[in-house]
Order: structure tokens, then C-alpha cells, then sequence
């Protein structure tokens, strides 16, 4: 009884260490970050000058920069979304589709 106690302990230990801390939605990934920063990434190139904000996004494809946690708008041609980004996180942008 006691090594069928340990054994399932040793198997609900290894499940919980190993848990993929991404989190995806429709247009985005978010993963923990490594090192506790808050970072923002788009991979995804919709074809037009995209807008950060409300202002211009000039970061190469796939570049992570710092960004202050809260609610972030990202734009296309007329196309905005919201995105939420929670200290801590990485987040990445990767879908323009409806």
C-alpha cells in the first residue's frame, strides 16, 4: 500500500513539473517568461505597415521587446485587435485571420 501511495506521489509530481506553461488563444501565445520580464512579439507579417498602439511597429519579424503589462492595442489597414498582457509573460502575436 505504501509503495502504490509513493508511486502514484512520484507520477502526480512529474506531471505537475513538466506542465507546458504556454497559454494559447486565437491570435496569440503567451508563455511564462524566463526571466520575469513582459515581452511582445509578432510572427505573423499581415502585408502593411502594422501599428503598435497607435503608433508604429518598426521591430523586425519574430523580435521580442520589453512592454509595460496592461492592454495593448495592434493594428493592420484599418484591422485593430486587443491584446492583454500580463506581467511576466511573453507574448506573441501570430494570427491576422478572421
Amino acid at each position: 500500500m505504501a509503495l502504490r501511495g509513493l508511486l502514484c506521489s512520484l507520477v502526480l509530481a512529474s506531471v505537475s513539473c513538466t506542465k507546458d506553461p504556454t497559454v494559447r488563444d486565437l491570435r496569440t501565445e503567451r508563455r511564462s517568461s524566463v526571466d520575469g520580464g513582459t515581452t511582445f512579439r509578432v510572427t505573423d507579417d499581415p502585408g502593411c505597415p502594422l501599428l503598435f498602439d497607435h503608433k508604429a511597429w518598426r521591430v523586425p519579424l519574430g523580435a521580442a521587446v520589453p512592454v509595460k503589462p496592461g492592454r495593448h492595442t495592434i493594428g493592420c489597414s484599418g484591422s485593430e485587435f486587443e491584446v492583454d498582457v500580463v506581467a511576466g509573460w511573453d507574448v506573441t502575436f501570430d494570427y491576422w485571420g478572421p
